[in-house]
């Protein structure tokens, strides 16, 4: 017994040592907010919750240091801000938590939060108007409407425009020729005859137009892969053209064939959830959806962002387009072209956003948890300078621009889904190129769907940038164009799946980066490609499209254990050098398994020529003859002496193919000449 005693004193003792010698561990602060029930005089118990969100963040700003870990519980509601200059939530350096006491704002169990961007407008407002269609008096809603933006490639032409969203899903500006209703396919016009800023229409349809004040048109101009909007400045019918407004050029001017269809005519509205507001008379007009009713939902988008963090937060990055001057490209076409395409030289991944704040002050430990943030004109959430924040389970549809926009480091976006955006539906990128500092982001297990909807080209599911962050497990689907796009060093991008995607252009990839030889040590492995093949009628360029684009001698990628399915090609490797192919799997590929060009040493020559090409350039700009460059990459050290334009040193081993046009169109002679290295690369079906 006495022994017992002893055992137990001693175990007690042991137990107060260590509670005595643990940190103090302070207690949750917990906060609720109902739209419903809450008043922000209430103190934001769970029985007195707050009215608002922003009114739950004061609270917590007027927390004396250290605050400790707190929680906002928001119950279900529609959360907006009546200031439609404004963002709903604006997050920035003093909403911070801190290492161990993050601060957290969720949505209670089972809640629909809605966090708009949008004016909720009373289905009691619809009138009969002409036959099926409705018309709603806006005036009283304090909406300014914006316009639509011409834009250049890859610039997103609809997020400064009020946009009508009916039942969670985006209605259609009326246009001319309609979607095929039974594909879903978009169906369009072409140029008779094209001039500097007019072209020549086939038909009498655009006689029904001359009256329109605000008509658009929306086409592939030149290229199969840039699409972009032209204001209609008049419209002559004795020779059937129409003059266009010269503030709206398109970046690679018109040619005969290019396709196009006309949009934002009152004159078209015929067919079920077109739309168009007449914004002299504050008159929204709709062809409704079957199954329109009293209890239907209907939001136009007023606000320009419905979540801020960080540097975001003071006014940097909220909107996703860069206006042009009336009648100017400040860009040329071909600098244009490359941001759109690669990123510009900081990285700011050709999306819709300033990614970059170099002395922008921090976000960190904040989390955002099942919350739904949609009807924004611009992005429905856009982080810029922020740390540790973790953005879970959240919903970022329906957005004029992107869903969300991130730009940090040690963040995580997981379980999150974007769908029906204008452009892009997300953008990540963190860490520092030149320094070659890793971000450490982690986008994984998320979905981004029919986004592009109204700028097609360049606006992927997943735009990407910066240094060594982990993309995985994420599904990008339903597509005109690209799945995911950027630039960047040593990421890694695992387990995601591309499904249907790039129908409708040309020369384009699912997985796209191109034209720098700085951006190199991304690895892509087990990822599954499916169904990355051109579905729609092309007339301008062959409707070649690829799985995986390496595009403009990028190079150093890995492409491992990956598998395509029903692809037009699975890998081109446009004139790039040291790419690692091998263990992926090829079934039903329609042209080579594997392209390799050599368009360095032909039309692309000038890009890798020493000492004046711009690829060299790029290097200079990091000293990539000094450290970190020159020992994490050693091999990029005599880059410019070691058959600049030649794509060597690719190596294509143990992968195995079924029912492939051929497996690769690189010849042996090639093999030999550009020193690469072909190995048990078999048929097996």
């Amino acid at each position: 017994m006495m022994a017992r005693s002893v055992l137990l004193h001693t175990a007690l003792a042991a137990v107060v040592a260590m509670a005595s010698a643990a940190p103090n561990v302070q207690a949750t602060t917990e906060y609720y907010v109902s739209q419903a029930s809450g008043s922000d005089t209430n103190p934001g118990t769970a029985d007195k919750p707050f009215a608002t969100i922003t009114h739950a963040r004061d609270v917590i700003r007027s927390l004396p240091e250290p605050k400790g870990a707190v929680t906002v519980t928001i119950h279900a509601g529609v959360y907006g801000n009546a200031n439609h200059a404004e963002p709903v939530l604006a997050l920035d350096a003093q909403d911070s938590g801190a290492p161990g006491a993050p601060i957290i704002y969720q949505a209670a169990p089972g809640a629909n939060v809605l966090v708009s961007g949008g004016v909720q407008v009373a289905t009691s407002l619809f009138k009969p108007y002409q036959g099926s269609i409705l018309q709603a008096d806006l005036s009283g809603l304090n909406i300014s409407y914006g316009d639509l933006q011409a834009g250049s490639l890859g610039q997103c032409a609809s997020s400064r425009v009020a946009e009508l969203f009916v039942d969670g899903k985006p209605a259609l500006l009326a246009r001319y020729p309609n979607i095929d209703a039974t594909t879903g396919l978009w169906q369009w016009s072409s140029i008779a005859k094209a001039e500097s800023t007019s072209f020549q229409y086939s038909g009498t349809q655009p006689s029904r137009w001359v009256n329109e004040t605000d008509a658009w048109l929306h086409g592939y101009w030149t290229f199969g892969w840039a699409d972009s909007y032209v204001r209609i400045k008049s419209i002559d019918q004795a020779t059937s053209t129409f003059d266009i407004d010269p503030s709206t050029p398109p970046v690679y001017g018109f040619k005969a064939r290019a396709r196009y269809y006309a949009v934002n005519i009152k004159a078209e509205l015929d067919a079920p959830n077109e739309y168009y507001i007449d914004r002299k008379t504050d008159t929204l007009y709709y062809y409704p959806l079957p199954g329109f009713n009293a209890s239907s939902t209907v939001f136009i988008s007023t606000n320009p962002n419905g979540i801020t963090m960080g540097s975001a937060s003071r006014g940097l990055g909220r909107t996703t387009f860069k206006p042009t001057p009336p009648g100017k490209h400040k860009l040329a076409p071909e600098v244009i072209e490359y941001e759109a395409r690669y990123g510009s030289s900081n990285d700011n991944t050709h999306g819709d956003d300033t990614m970059q704040d170099t002395d922008a002050p921090s976000l960190s430990y904040v989390t955002l948890r099942g919350l739904s943030v949609q009807y924004s004109r611009a992005a429905n959430l856009v982080a810029h300078g922020v740390a540790n924040v973790v953005l879970e389970d959240c919903r970022f549809d329906n957005a004029g621009g992107r869903g969300l926009s991130f730009y940090g480091t040690n963040s995580t976006v997981q379980g999150c889904s974007v769908s029906y955006t204008g452009c892009a539906a997300m953008g990540v990128e963190g860490g520092d190129t030149n320094a070659l500092v890793p971000g450490n982001n982690v986008v994984q297990s998320n979905v981004a769907a029919y986004y592009a909807r109204m700028t097609r080209t360049y606006n992927p599911g997943i735009a990407f940038g910066g240094v060594g962050n982990n993309f995985a497990k994420n599904t990008v689907r339903n597509a005109p164009h690209q799945g995911m796009t950027g630039g960047g060093n040593d990421n890694v991008f695992e387990e995601n799946q591309f499904l249907d995607l790039c129908f409708e252009v040309t020369d384009s990839g699912a997985w796209y980066a191109g034209r720098s030889w700085t951006r190199r040590g991304s690895i892509l492995r087990n990822n599954y490609f499916h169904n990355i093949v051109n579905t729609e009628k092309t007339v301008l360029g062959a409707p070649s499209v690829q799985a995986i684009y390496f595009d403009d001698q990028l190079s150093a990628h890995v492409v491992e254990n990956n598998t395509f399915v029903n692809c037009h090609m699975g890998i081109l490797i446009g004139g790039g050098r040291r790419h690692q192919v091998s263990n992926n799997n090829f079934t039903d590929i329609q042209d080579a398994a594997v392209h390799i060009d050599d368009r360095g040493l032909t039309w692309q020559k000038q890009y890798c020529t020493p000492p004046n090409g711009i690829f060299e350039q790029e290097l200079e700009k990091v000293n990539y003859t000094q450290p970190p460059w020159s020992t994490h990459y050693p091999d990029i050290v005599n880059i410019t002496k070691d058959h600049p334009c030649v794509p060597v040193y690719n190596s294509v081993v143990d992968n195995t193919y079924c029912r492939a046009a051929r497996f690769t169109d690189v010849s042996t002679a090639n093999q030999k000449a550009w020193l690469e290295n072909y190995a048990n690369n078999v048929e097996k079906c």
